[in-house]
């Protein structure tokens, strides 16, 4: 009976350790991305659409990301406000797409970002043209991975003390539930 409820309690163990793993490695991987417009040709003041990808190495689309694109003209510091700053809508499966359009011709500095977590941010920065004559190739680039730790206090002293008071409980439950033997002292030949 007592290696039954053994067998349980490592089983609950290993299911318990894999969802915590997985939930704090939940983004803290590459993301890889291609950006392009439609139309491929640009014009200063003409609406176009600006078409992100995501997906992971082996190929999966990053499905509800948070992914912000910023247009600055080139020389302009990275603090200061961008002349264009949109949020980039999920059109399908690691797909997006935002309709804008940028006043003046030239080279614009395009800057992603990935807020989809509260704590963590990836970003992307690329040469993004308007008004050339030729059409505009599409580009990739890499969200790299960023640290997920926890959000708060409470998070990390969820952890701290939540955890060890879990397996308080299982271990509890265990000793209380285990065989009941014998006294010592009962022979254990029995007429």
């Amino acid at each position: 009976m007592r290696s039954k409820h053994l067998k349980y309690a490592v089983a609950l163990a290993l299911v318990t350790a894999g969802l915590l793993v997985s939930v704090a490695l939940a983004h803290a991987t590459l993301v890889l991305g291609t950006v392009s417009s439609t139309p491929a040709t640009l014009q200063p003041g003409e609406d176009f659409t600006l078409n992100l990808t995501l997906e992971d190495p082996v190929g999966v689309a990053t499905e509800d990301a948070v992914v912000y694109a910023e247009f600055r003209p080139p020389g302009t510091p990275l603090g200061s406000e961008p002349v264009r700053d949109v949020r980039l809508e999920e059109i399908s499966a690691g797909t997006y797409s935002a309709a804008l359009s940028l006043p003046s011709a030239g080279e614009w500095n395009l800057f992603l970002r990935d807020q989809t977590f509260r704590q963590e941010e990836a970003t992307a920065s690329l040469v993004f043209g308007v008004g050339a004559p030729e059409a505009a190739p599409s580009q990739s680039f890499v969200f790299p991975p960023t640290a997920t730790g926890p959000a708060n206090i409470w998070t990390w002293l969820g952890w701290l003390i939540g955890l060890p008071v879990i397996a308080a409980v299982v271990v509890t439950v265990l000793v209380l539930t285990g065989d009941k033997r014998e006294p010592q002292g009962v022979s254990a030949n029995k007429p």
